[in-house]
């Protein structure tokens, strides 16, 4: 058995790419290991080289294990990792994520990949590329990340990668972005404040007390309404994860349901009759009916922020991050607000515990105060 690195130059005198020679029992095969690189760029003729020995200990590692399949697979190293990834996209139950990543895939490498290509340092540059491209959050650039990686596993699975490689590519760190939320107080102001939309106003604080995301605000109906033991819960499935979820609905949630179907208007012998004097609504008739467009949305939350006094751009997912940070301000246990934001791990909530935690205010209320009497001793004299 022998693996080699070789160098060969290209007819037009200027370029020299690394092959890798792979023998084995009478088997021999001849491996492109890198992209041309430019002769007088000496600094890239070293890293080509470099990325070729890289590539040449992972194949000798892999026949070490499975000789055969390094043979077997001779022909799927042209099959184009790109196109490899759009077909995952079309079988796998979240199509936009994969969309995502293949775009940034062709503009990556501007044209087909070889599987053969696909190594733990062609992963590595991706990763690189990911965090240069202007324009996209953190948040989709770990997503376009964790769906390559994803990819990865899959094609070593398939028998077009000789092992999973995706362990050996970094992830991409998480940051620590602002998440802005309403107090009790931001949530009076926007209460007593008007809105362009009231039916924007009412989903939004809505939102506010059930962490529903403004696709599944988007798509409830009175037929996901329903009581259980003399509650109101909601029994739906998210749009984004399309998980099954059933939530009770506090008192304040309840409120600001009743006023979703107040808005509702319609007309009967030529007048104008409010839910209060109809029947029950059609099981498929959407809760907050007339929602505009996304766009439009977009501006009246910020519109009625500002007309509220809020010190930051209002969002519609700013509705979701208030729930959270209000159930961690009341105490509410992380594993059963998990479960009430539709999180799929107590750790995307744990993320938000550093934004209003009791424990910190507890903390520094424990501290001593120096010349004088103390807030919490005022209070004392006072009661």
């Amino acid at each position: 058995m022998s693996v080699r690195v070789y160098r060969r130059e290209l007819k037009d005198g200027k370029r020299v790419v690394f092959d890798i020679d792979v023998y084995e029992k009478g088997r021999r095969m001849r491996i492109v290991a890198t992209r041309p690189a430019n002769k007088s760029n000496k600094a890239d003729v070293r890293r080509a080289e470099r990325d070729a020995e890289v590539k040449a200990r992972d194949i000798e590692e892999q026949l070490r294990v499975d000789a055969f399949s390094i043979f077997e697979r001779k022909t799927r190293d042209y099959s184009d990792f790109i196109e490899y990834c759009r077909g995952l996209s079309k079988a796998r139950g979240n199509p936009s994520a994969w969309t995502g990543m293949v775009n940034r895939m062709v503009e990556y490498a501007g044209g087909p990949v070889r599987m053969s290509s696909v190594d733990a340092i062609f992963g590595q540059r991706f990763k690189r590329f990911l965090e240069g491209v202007e324009g996209i959050g953190n948040t989709t650039r770990k997503n376009n990340m964790a769906t390559f990686k994803a990819a990865i596993r899959q094609a070593a699975k398939d028998g077009y990668l000789p092992f999973d490689i995706a362990n050996r590519i970094d992830n991409i760190k998480k940051d620590d972005a602002d998440r802005n939320f309403c107090t009790v107080e931001h949530l009076t102001r926007l209460d007593a404040a008007e809105c362009s939309y009231p039916v924007v106003k009412v989903a939004f604080l809505f939102s506010c007390f059930t962490g529903l995301r403004l696709s599944d605000v988007e798509g409830l109906t009175f037929g996901d309404v329903r009581p259980i033991d003399g509650r109101l819960h909601i029994d739906y499935r998210q749009v984004k994860t399309r998980k099954h979820e059933i939530l009770p609905l506090g008192e304040q949630a309840a409120r600001y349901l009743h006023q979703a179907a107040a808005l509702h208007v319609y007309v009967s012998d030529g007048v104008e009759v409010t839910v209060s004097d109809s029947q029950e609504f059609e099981p498929g008739t959407k809760v907050f009916a007339g929602l505009p467009s996304r766009a439009t949305i977009g501006s009246a939350l910020e519109a009625w922020g500002k007309a509220a006094g809020l010190p930051f751009k209002l969002t519609f997912h700013v509705g979701r991050h208030t729930f959270i940070s209000l159930g961690i301000a009341a105490g509410v246990p992380i594993k059963i607000l998990s479960g009430l934001a539709g999180h799929a791990t107590v750790n995307m909530t744990e993320t938000y515990v550093h934004l209003l935690n009791p424990a910190k205010i507890a903390g520094v209320d424990a501290l001593p105060v120096i010349g004088g009497a103390s807030e919490r001793e005022r209070k004392t004299e006072n009661q």
